[in-house]
């Protein structure tokens, strides 16, 4: 993970949902911070914006848990080359 990407999701974090990024660590579901619709949001958002692709078999909740887990989550995707960034 690298802070370039984390500050990227924090951006496309505050966008979807017009609220201050929090910290990377924070729990962003069981904080009431994403619904499940905002989740979708914030994926279709990533995926368009930073020219990533997230496989289905990816797509676990956890992953969307902290802005941390999911900058571990892009940098994985772009490694495995399902990105327009690979």
């Amino acid at each position: 993970m690298t802070d370039p990407l984390l500050a990227e999701l924090a951006g496309i974090f505050a966008d979807v949902t017009g609220l201050e990024p929090p910290s990377p660590d924070t729990d962003l579901i069981e904080g009431g911070v994403l619904d499940s619709l905002a989740l979708v949001e914030l994926l279709f958002a990533i995926e368009q914006e930073l020219g990533v692709v997230i496989p289905a078999d990816r797509l676990d909740v956890i992953r969307f848990r902290t802005l941390a887990s999911l900058a571990e989550l892009v940098a994985e995707c772009r490694a495995l080359g399902t990105s327009d960034a690979a």
